[in-house]
């Protein structure tokens, strides 16, 4: 029973013995996830300790002048006395803190500041360990959970924009006979060279051959959102055959590029025709209906995704009002290491080489950490739900899991494993399986409508 301590803001348990009496303990409660432990070693443990330690050392230490295992336990003590009682120090404060954290139920984050022990001869030793654990709390109203329904249906126009994506995949450009000047709207074809400022080339004098900016042949559609202006407003001032050099420049103009720029070609996207025939050329389709048919499908089972997607979103959200949580720092700091590599891979992705000049390491934290609480409360939750529901993973999920992971890499599974088992990325994959199962029960509980 936890009692209220009138000289401590915080709870402490009062003072118990182990059922091994191997120590005995106070825990005050700083707060749902923050526990002080007092431990006090008795010295019939503590001397217990320091005999077994000897007699170890004394039956493998050689000691000049003595043969092996023989020497007294006086020349033992006096050379090797203050390393076998720090080390035994150690032993215990080890056993000890993991045996409270066992027979309290405390599931441990972090283990911190860990006092010097406090020895008086004959009455053993004391010390305090700072513990962070995961919260225990009941989870609540998590049967049955009202969930707007999202819209299933396909509409024929989302098949017909599939449809037109695929047509446009597959055409082709053709010249426009006897046009010379371009105009928005058209695709031209050009040639495209890096050069100096006074325009000559830059590979006239470059010895590093990787660098080379020969002309390339490039595609340009004039007036597309994510053009160029300056290119745009180059090619509709250019006839058929013409050269013009151009300059780019980022949004502060500090850095310049000047490019030449010849206009081949003016060209007409053809599309192919809409028919069976179309269809076979796609796939595995003996007609457009059944290319059609496909599609819809496919439609449907995206959608089915998204709406579970939504649906799973305003459960959490529901189950993290309704069980209020003290969130762990370490959990926290966890996630945001996690978010906060995410975004560094989307931008090694997305070509970035290096961080934007205004980039703030602590701007980005504070940004992303409402997110990594979110994440940590729901994690925190459905950890507590499958707990009280026995909702478990077990070797095979585990493993098949695994497989998929190694499919991804195409690496063997028993490689994948043993890096995943090294980095500790399995006990992560069980995490997430577990997490899902758990949300998958709840969304079968759910009242969908």
């Amino acid at each position: 029973m936890v009692s209220k301590n009138a000289g401590n803001s915080g709870f402490t348990v009062p003072l118990q013995s182990c059922k091994s009496q191997l120590m005995k303990v106070h825990i005050d409660s700083v707060s749902d996830v923050s526990k002080k432990l007092n431990i006090e070693v008795p010295e019939e443990t503590f001397q217990s300790q320091i005999q077994r330690a000897y007699s170890k050392v004394i039956r493998s230490a050689q000691i000049p002048g003595f043969r092996k295992g023989k020497a007294p336990k006086s020349v033992i003590e006096k050379k090797y006395g203050k390393a076998i009682e720090s080390e035994v120090y150690q032993d215990l404060i080890r056993d000890t803190v993991t045996q409270a954290l066992e027979e309290n139920d405390y599931h441990a984050l972090n283990i911190s500041d860990i006092s010097e022990p406090k020895r008086e001869e004959g009455k053993g030793f004391s010390y305090t360990a700072s513990v962070e654990i995961k919260p225990k709390f009941e989870p609540k109203d998590y049967i049955g959970v009202k969930v707007k329904k999202s819209e299933t249906k396909v509409e024929d126009k989302q098949v017909q924009d599939v449809l037109d994506r695929l047509l446009d995949q597959h055409s082709v450009l053709l010249p426009i006979e006897g046009k010379t000047s371009p105009e928005k709207g058209d695709h031209v074809s050009m040639m495209v060279e890096e050069v100096k400022e006074d325009g000559s080339s830059k590979c006239d004098h470059d010895h590093d051959h990787s660098h080379h900016s020969h002309a390339q042949e490039q595609i340009h559609l004039v007036g597309h959102a994510d053009a160029r202006k300056e290119v745009d407003e180059a090619i509709l001032s250019m006839s058929i055959g013409d050269t013009q050099q151009i300059t780019l420049s980022d949004e502060k103009d500090e850095n310049k590029v000047y490019a030449k720029l010849t206009l081949n070609a003016i060209k007409k996207k053809e599309l192919p025709t809409l028919d069976d025939a179309f269809a076979k050329t796609v796939g595995p389709f003996e007609s457009l209906d059944a290319l059609k048919k496909q599609i819809n499908e496919d439609l449907k089972a995206e959608v089915a995704e998204k709406n579970k997607v939504e649906h799973a979103r305003q459960l959490l959200e529901y189950l993290a009002k309704k069980n209020p949580v003290t969130l762990p720092d370490s959990l926290i700091s966890a996630e945001l290491a996690s978010l906060r590599q995410g975004v560094f891979n989307r931008m090694i992705q997305s070509g970035m080489n290096s961080l934007p000049k205004d980039f703030s390491a602590e701007k980005m934290d504070e940004e992303l950490k409402p997110e990594a609480q979110k994440r940590v409360h729901e994690e925190l939750v459905l950890e507590a739900i499958a707990k009280k529901e026995n909702i478990d993973v077990d070797a095979q999920e585990v493993a098949q899991k695994l497989e998929e992971y190694a499919g991804m890499m195409n690496k063997p599974v028993g490689e994948v494993r043993a890096e995943f088992e090294k980095s500790g990325k399995i006990q992560e994959i069980r995490y997430r399986i577990l997490n899902q199962k758990t949300l998958d029960f709840l969304l079968d509980k759910a009242n969908i409508a």
